[in-house]
């Protein structure tokens, strides 16, 4: 194999296509004849944080008050007994009525005005039911 003199390999170099950049962001576009090295540029941005004071904290809206839980009275017993031969979908029904008007579906939480307001619904569920029975 010859080798090449270097005058000559200058020569040949000086031929071919060359692109020469500088300066910041200088982009070249072209064909690659020789091996590509790839450099990365990092930039670096630089921000400045003016914190401004924080308002002031609001306290958070008090959710329903915890009812306090009592012995069960006579009234309380008996709208639990008229509930139990209701069948599923009735009794939901029914508690679905104490969580909207109450905010419970607990019987044992209710005040006495609210017994008397749940027994009412419970017996009026009895009279629709009894109602629906007859018509078929």
């Amino acid at each position: 194999m010859a080798v090449v003199p270097k005058w000559l390999r200058d020569w040949v170099a000086q031929l071919r296509p060359s692109q020469h950049s500088s300066g910041n962001g200088a982009v070249n576009i072209g064909r690659a004849h020789a091996p590509v090295h790839v450099v990365n540029l990092t930039q670096h941005i630089i921000v400045e944080r003016h914190e401004a004071p924080l308002p002031p904290r609001t306290p958070r809206p008090a959710g329903p008050a915890r009812r306090e839980v009592r012995w069960l009275t006579d009234e309380h017993k008996a709208v639990l007994a008229m509930m139990d031969p209701l069948s599923k979908v009735s009794r939901i029904g029914v508690l679905d009525f104490m969580r909207r008007e109450f905010g419970t579906s607990m019987v044992k939480e209710l005040q006495l005005a609210e017994v008397r307001r749940v027994r009412a619904y419970v017996q009026q569920v009895h009279v629709n039911l009894a109602r629906e029975r007859e018509l078929l």
